[in-house]
Parts: C-alpha cells; sequence; structure tokens
C-alpha cells in the first residue's frame, strides 16, 4: 500500500421496444432559440394506445455482441472502439485505465490542473493569458497537468517551460506541500504533466509535455486529471470542457474535494454561467448559494494565483490511492456484471430537491407511462421525486414492473421506494455516471443542480466524440433547459471560437410533452452504448 504524507512542511512563498433491439438512427432533432420546431415533431393527434403500437414495431432482434475494434496509430497505443455493448472489453479497458492513471499519479507531486478547449488557437488572447499562468506557475515551482493535447492543453505547459515569470507579490504565497502527498512523488520533480486520450482532432500528445500517460476512455482520464491537484482551472472549451467543469464542481459541491476552483475569462463564463445560476440557483433553488460560489471567475492571473495559494485544507490523495483505485476497480466490474444482466432502459435523471409537484415530475411520470405500455424499461439514479414519478408513470401502465435503480450510498443511504429495484449502490460517482448512462436507450434529464449538469454533459461530450453511440437526450422543461442552451449557443457555436459544432447541438430535444420523449425513443430505434 503507498503510505501518503498528511503533514505539512514550511510555507512556500513564490515571488512571481424496449427499444432494447433496433439500429441507431441519427437523431433529427435540435436545439434552437425557440423549440417550437420540436413540438412540430410529436404526433398531432395520436393518442397513447397509438403510440405504443410505434414504439412495440421498432423492435428488431438484439445483436450478439461483436468484438472491439482497433484503429492503430503509429507512436499511439489502439483506440478502441467500445461503442457497442461489449461488457468483457469494457471492463477491461476501465480496470487498465484505472492502473495506469494510479501508477502513474502515485509518483507525481499534486499539480495544478487545466481544463480547456483543444479548439483555442495560438492566436487568441485566452491562449497567450494560459501561457501567462503557465509562466507563473514555474515561478512557484508547482507543476501544471493537463490532457496533453492542442489549445489551452499546450498553452499552459508552454508558459510553464518558458518561465518564470517576472515576480509575484509577497503577498501571494502557497501553503506548505499539501496533505494527501505519495511518498513515491518528490516535491522537486516540476516536469509537466498530462493524461491523454485518442480522439479524432486530439490524437497527439504535445511537446511540451514531460510526462505522461494515455487513457483510452474518458471516465477515468477525468479522474486522474483532477486526482491529486492542489487547484482546478477551466478555460473556454466545448462539451468536454463543460463535462470536466460541472464533474469536479459537483464532487466539491458533495464534499469529495476541498481543492481551490476557478473560471478564466468572464467574457465567455459570465453569459452560460450566469443562464444557470438564474434557473437552479434564484430561480429553482436546486443549486444552493454555499455550492455556487466555490466556483471564482477570474481574468488576470493574479487573480487565479491568489484564490489557488489562500485556499487552505487542500489535500493532494484524497484517500490512499491504492485503495481508491482497488475501490474503483471492483464497483465498475460489479456495475458492468449488473447492466449485463438487466435489459436497456431509459434512464431519467434530475435534482435531488426538485419538487414532486413540479411540472417537469408530471411530464416524467407519463412519459414513464408511455414507454412502459410500449415495453420499454425505465431507469432512475437515485430515490427522489424523479424516481417517484417515473415509479407513478410506469404502474400506472403495469402494476407489477419495477423501475431499475442505481443509488450512491453517501447520498441515499438504505433509503428505499417501493417500485424501484435498487440494483446496486456505489461510493464512487464515476461508477454512479456510467451506471446510469450505459446500456441506456434515451437519457430524459429533468431540472437539475450541478450532479444533473455533470451526468448530462458527460453523455453528451462522449456521444459528440464518438465514445458512446448515439442516444436520445431529452432535456425537460423549456423554461429550465432552454436558457442554459441559448447561452451555449451564444458562447460555444456563435461565437469567436466555435468550440463546438452546429450539429452538437443536434443531440439534445427540449420539451414539455411526455409524447415527444416517447417518440424520440421511438425515432432512434432504441440503440444504447
Amino acid at each position: 500500500m503507498v503510505k501518503v504524507n498528511h503533514s505539512r512542511s514550511q510555507r512556500h512563498r513564490i515571488s512571481s421496444s424496449e427499444l432494447p433491439r433496433t439500429q441507431p438512427a441519427a437523431s433529427k432533432t435540435a436545439v434552437a432559440k425557440s423549440t417550437s420546431a420540436k413540438d412540430a415533431r410529436q404526433v398531432d393527434g395520436q393518442d397513447s394506445e397509438a403510440l405504443a403500437r410505434h414504439l412495440k414495431l421498432t423492435g428488431a432482434s438484439e445483436r450478439a455482441p461483436s468484438s472491439a475494434r482497433r484503429v492503430d496509430r503509429p507512436g499511439a497505443r489502439a483506440r478502441i472502439d467500445l461503442r457497442d455493448w461489449q461488457p468483457g472489453q469494457l471492463k477491461q479497458t476501465f480496470r487498465d485505465d484505472i492502473a495506469r492513471s494510479f501508477e502513474l499519479l502515485k509518483r507525481l507531486p499534486p499539480a495544478v490542473t487545466f481544463f480547456g478547449g483543444a479548439r483555442i488557437k495560438p492566436d487568441d488572447p485566452y491562449y497567450a493569458l494560459a501561457q501567462e499562468i503557465g509562466r507563473q506557475l514555474a515561478t512557484a515551482g508547482i507543476p501544471p497537468r493537463t490532457g496533453g493535447g492542442p489549445g489551452i492543453m499546450t498553452a499552459v505547459p508552454e508558459g510553464y517551460k518558458a518561465g518564470p515569470s517576472t515576480p509575484l507579490p509577497d503577498a501571494i504565497a502557497f501553503h506548505p506541500l499539501v496533505a494527501g502527498f505519495s511518498e513515491q512523488a518528490s516535491a522537486d520533480d516540476h516536469r509537466t504533466q498530462a493524461f491523454n486520450i485518442l480522439l479524432p482532432h486530439e490524437q497527439k500528445l504535445n511537446n511540451v509535455i514531460d510526462v505522461a500517460e494515455e487513457i483510452a476512455l474518458f471516465p477515468y482520464r477525468k479522474c486522474a486529471l483532477y486526482e491529486n491537484v492542489r487547484g482546478l482551472v477551466t478555460f473556454p472549451g466545448g462539451f468536454g470542457t463543460l463535462d470536466e467543469l460541472f464533474e469536479v464542481w459537483s464532487r466539491g459541491a458533495r464534499g469529495r474535494h476541498r481543492d481551490p476552483m476557478a473560471v478564466v475569462g468572464s467574457e465567455f463564463w459570465r453569459p452560460l454561467l450566469g443562464a444557470v445560476e438564474q434557473v437552479a440557483v434564484e430561480q429553482r433553488g436546486l443549486v444552493s448559494r454555499d455550492h455556487w460560489a466555490l466556483m471564482k471567475v477570474a481574468d488576470r492571473p493574479q487573480q487565479i494565483l491568489q484564490h489557488l495559494a489562500d485556499a487552505e485544507g487542500v489535500r493532494g490523495f484524497e484517500t490512499d490511492p491504492d485503495l481508491a483505485a482497488e475501490q474503483m476497480t471492483r464497483e465498475i466490474g460489479q456495475a458492468i456484471e449488473v447492466l449485463d444482466r438487466l435489459p436497456p432502459a431509459v434512464t431519467f435523471i434530475g435534482g435531488r430537491r426538485l419538487s414532486p409537484s413540479a411540472e417537469e415530475c408530471r411530464v416524467a411520470a407519463d412519459a414513464a407511462r408511455l414507454l412502459t405500455e410500449a415495453g420499454v424499461a425505465t431507469r432512475v439514479g437515485g430515490i427522489s421525486a424523479v424516481a417517484g414519478a417515473v415509479v407513478s408513470g410506469a404502474r400506472a401502465a403495469d402494476a407489477g414492473v419495477e423501475v431499475q435503480g442505481f443509488v450512491v450510498k453517501r447520498e441515499d443511504g438504505d433509503r428505499q421506494l417501493a417500485g424501484v429495484h435498487v440494483h446496486l449502490a456505489v461510493d464512487e460517482l464515476i461508477t454512479h455516471k456510467e451506471l446510469i448512462g450505459r446500456r441506456s436507450r434515451a437519457l430524459v434529464a429533468l431540472p437539475g443542480g450541478l450532479g444533473t449538469l455533470s451526468e448530462l454533459f458527460s453523455v453528451l461530450c462522449q456521444v459528440q466524440t464518438g465514445m458512446l453511440e448515439k442516444v436520445p437526450i431529452v432535456l425537460v422543461g423549456k423554461s429550465y433547459w432552454q436558457p442554459i442552451f441559448d447561452a451555449i449557443r451564444q458562447q460555444l457555436l456563435e461565437g469567436p471560437r466555435q468550440t463546438i459544432a452546429a450539429k452538437d447541438l443536434d443531440l439534445v430535444t427540449i420539451t414539455d410533452d411526455p409524447q415527444v420523449i416517447a417518440r424520440v425513443v421511438a425515432d432512434a430505434g432504441g440503440r444504447s452504448t
């Protein structure tokens, strides 16, 4: 077992149906500034019985799993295509990712991790800002960690290796070496760090990374980026960056880490985060003010360095890395085995603070009824108002049906809900996200807070990058989701950086109509991943 040093050294000062059986169909829906076109796609005048017949007729024989496809690239480990459900390959790939991640992490000192878009060009002001922050980290002697690709992932280590910067004010002083420091690591190790992943637009490790590991799939690559750190900084980016941002923010809100967090670039972030704050914090109370305040918005390097330096209670490894890796490996293996025994399902997610009387819960109940009438299984990720609505609708169609349930032990404990069969309770949030995302016929998201946003963008990112096959992603509640996705369109698509493509917004449907949900599932043919 790796020994972890929990002591502090001297203060270091710096001076610088079912539908489980059919072929996939590309989503024909798009998020627009108005959702009127979406609602026009529903079946006007079609009753529930007719819709159920349509759902049942979309099925075909379930195919046997095929072997994983590998695409060889010179100088890189072959990419594994696991979009089809291949439990054996998936389990082994996750095990390998966990082992590789932690073996390297144990040998590295805590770093500051930077998330940000691969499409940020060298002539972008944010690229220069990232370089300057890298130079100032060099003055501090604290290494940066990135995903190892282009854009921001190159700019920060590039600046770090060109540094140090001019001296910083004496007021900016980092706390001593953080607790949770592995004895296999050295505080004098100032190499740039990366955990890379092979993607069509991000295939090569950049040339300013000193030590790196290649990870096959997203879940544990993200873990490798945010574990054993002393700060998390997010620059502008696309769906992948939003996935990373909301995952670390959600983990911080749930008490899984105390690392300081910041987003860089108020011009980019305030419209998007302002929309989330308005609907999730101010209007619906789905995110507390304290949790919202965990993320700092900054524009200047010294603001960011000061925020990182002032943080109290920061640890490298949150728990012993060997124990963490062992638990992750065990849980993800159990999760895949459970999913392999269950029929694919339509997964419903949403905020734990959502009221049972919310209109979106009524929509979810009606959608669950339509799906159950068609023989389509449903799934929930916790014991909440969302689960209650899904059970209510499903049992209105079939009094004996059970909804698949996967819960997080710390949050759900021993709570139970009649009609929900809890197949697995897990400790790791990464495992839980895989349980609700894998083997899904569709993802249906009701209004929710940081956890719901994390789950949503995790699926969106993996579908966008081809790591998951396309499945319907339906957002229930126009008044909640439309302002958020209007801001995404404005900043990520129509803004000067274009960190997503127009087709990426075609992945989601926003609606208040349960028949639209059932129709989108039927049109997609029920493919799961």
